[in-house]
């Protein structure tokens, strides 16, 4: 897309599946999907046999995911991700496995999201956290450097450019404790004190076979970049942004003056 008198924008690169005329000629209707639809779906037992071919290869789980996208052809953007350390190995015989549940496993132990970019690269995306509310006490005073503030995004839009929203009344509660389950549902590592709003990871094969003590260091590694977040379930209905994306954390506000703090 070129805006008028700007430079040309890049929206994304993608696979076209349909492409014809609308009833009065003047556009196109097109259906046409990122590289994501053909891994979610493909069956990946040939690569993942190959690269773990017995109970003794031993991997990283960077190694892992960059052998994955390999496989794909897909390049992706450079990230340091807090468990790309860990140690991989066979703990699994499917007779069939797909890209969607192997990226799912990748994704979950990491606390983040995975999309192709308009770059058609693969991005990691992780959710950023809220600010904290910060209010008037006995042992907390406003100063010249402390001033209070609502917690919420930063970025905030402003209510003339949606054009209409649904929203739910409750916001979830912050995420307060992450546990991880291993394929029985028993707990092999539980991290953070709360109990108002537990984070699970269950039937994760990346985890299966490894003791308790690695498993913690896992969830260590992870809640950091899942606590304390929280959401409302909202659906926005507003004129197109390319600065706006995916993982995005955004308030809006109402016509009638609600603060509506959730994710994109």
């Amino acid at each position: 897309i070129t805006p008028s008198g700007g430079a040309a924008f890049q929206l994304g690169v993608y696979k076209v599946l349909s492409d014809y005329p609308t009833a009065d000629k003047r556009w196109r209707k097109i259906i046409a999907y990122d590289a994501l639809y053909d891994i979610l779906k493909a069956d990946c037992r040939a690569w993942y046999d190959s690269f773990l071919p017995n109970t003794s290869t031993t991997k990283t789980l960077k190694q892992f995911r960059d052998s994955f996208f390999s496989y794909f052809n897909v390049t992706q953007e450079s990230a340091s991700l807090p468990n790309d350390s860990i140690t991989i190995t066979r703990n699994i015989n499917p007779s069939s496995i797909t890209g969607k549940t192997i990226l799912k496993c990748i994704l979950e132990l990491n606390a983040c999201f995975g999309k192709i970019g308009r770059n058609g690269k693969f991005k990691y995306v992780s959710l950023e956290k809220p600010t904290s509310g910060l209010f008037p006490a006995t042992t907390l005073y406003p100063s010249t450097t402390l001033y209070p503030q609502k917690r919420g995004f930063v970025r905030e839009e402003n209510r003339r450019v949606y054009n209409s929203m649904e929203y739910q009344e409750y916001e979830t509660k912050p995420i307060d404790r992450l546990m991880i389950l291993d394929s029985r549902g028993d707990v092999q590592a539980s991290v953070g004190t709360g109990m108002t709003n537990v984070y699970l990871i269950k039937d994760n094969f990346l985890v299966f076979g490894l003791d308790n003590t690695a498993v913690t260091n896992i969830a260590n590694n992870i809640y950091p970049n899942i606590s304390e977040r929280f959401y409302r379930p909202a659906r926005i209905n507003t004129i197109g942004n390319p600065c706006l994306e995916v993982g995005d954390g955004i308030g809006v506000k109402t016509i009638d003056g609600v603060n509506v703090e959730t994710y994109i």
